[in-house]
């Protein structure tokens, strides 16, 4: 197994040839196995053309609303395949995807959305909902929260919507489910979060550079069991993970 010391990108998450590099692979490797995640207790796989198009649905629904040219999407939890999808929609929409540290709370995340001002947020999970409610309390603009633990509602100035709302425009396109094929090859393995400040710039750049299968674990507990079942042929870690 090998244990990746990949150089973060520079400047912005996505590289200026993402979405061509993501095309490239849909066409030259539709049915392979892109990305691959354990949900409740499950292995799930994504094939590359599968990806190519909830792109394009992620990016049509954000732009309905209100993403667009300069938007500026905060994401914020675990690397997974949502959070991957929607940091290459916010591109093809014509916005920045912005990690923000899942760690942060209280005045430190109120400092970094202060800097970073999103028009949209992502975030995982009810904890990390509230806290970014907190954190934005009494902020000036109008801002969208999205997340899989919430139902809609208005909080001051924030929008709080589910994330399936992204799909309210019509029958969402289901990515394709390999179950047959979870265990055909040895892919890459991710289990840091957008606590590592280049890791979804680096993960992203060298999942798309490369064409190679990335998984990922349930959860930050479950990392090491996961990863025994995965059997990775190689690590993309961050240096506080390799240590």
């Amino acid at each position: 197994m090998s244990v990746h010391e990949i150089k973060p990108v520079a400047a912005d998450v996505l590289a200026p040839d993402a979405l061509d590099r993501l095309r490239h692979w849909a066409g030259a490797r539709p049915r392979e196995l892109a990305l691959r995640h354990k949900r409740r207790g499950q292995w799930k796989a994504w094939q590359w053309a599968d990806i190519a198009r909830e792109v394009e649905h992620l990016a049509a629904a954000l732009q309905q609303h209100g993403f667009g040219l300069g938007s500026r999407l905060a994401l914020s939890g675990a690397f997974e395949p949502t959070l991957i999808l929607l940091a290459l929609a916010a591109k093809a929409a014509g916005g920045h995807p912005l990690p923000v540290s899942r760690e942060l709370s209280g005045e430190a995340l109120r400092s970094v959305l202060a800097e970073l001002r999103p028009s949209h947020i992502y975030v995982q999970g009810r904890e990390g909902m509230l806290r970014h409610l907190a954190a934005l309390g009494g902020v000036e603009g109008d801002i969208l929260l999205l997340s899989s633990a919430s139902v809609e509602r208005q909080s001051g100035s924030v929008r709080v919507l589910p994330l399936t709302s992204l799909y309210a425009g019509g029958p969402a396109r289901r990515l394709r489910l390999a179950a047959r094929r979870a265990h055909a090859a040895a892919p890459l393995w991710s289990e840091d979060g957008t606590e590592w400040d280049e890791g979804l710039g680096t993960v992203l750049h060298h999942w798309l550079d490369s064409g190679q299968c990335v998984a990922f674990p349930e959860s930050i507990e479950s990392a090491s069991r996961d990863r025994l079942e995965i059997a990775p042929s190689g690590l993309l870690l961050s240096p506080a993970r390799r240590r």
